[in-house]
């Protein structure tokens, strides 16, 4: 709960801290609402560094969320173009569709 936390809100600090106290620190888990990780909530909310991060420990950025949106559509939608650019810096697919709307990062944002 404290990474999801720590993801949503920017604090990279929190979320390294609080991966440091544990040995293995699963970077996909997944909340059971809608199916958001670390990453996307940390895509939705236009937070770079911590995109960043999350990338290096190996967080998958091609995981879609319920409503099958991926991290890029995520971070597109909301305008945040840092983070738009570091995800298709570390492969992110710009053609991924959502799997509900077929909507691409190109055409919502």
């Amino acid at each position: 709960m404290r990474r999801r936390a720590a993801a949503q809100s920017g604090m990279v600090e929190n979320l390294q801290a609080t991966a440091s106290q544990r040995a293995a620190f699963n970077v996909d888990k997944a909340t059971e609402s809608n199916n958001d990780t670390p990453l996307t909530l940390a895509c939705s909310n236009g937070h770079a560094q911590m995109v960043d991060v999350l990338v290096c420990r190996g967080a998958n950025i091609e995981h879609r969320d319920k409503k099958g949106f991926t991290p890029l559509i995520l971070a597109a939608t909301g305008g945040h173009r840092d983070v738009v650019e570091l995800l298709l810096n570390n492969g992110a697919q710009i053609e991924a569709q959502s799997e509900r709307t077929k909507d691409t990062a190109l055409s919502l944002n």
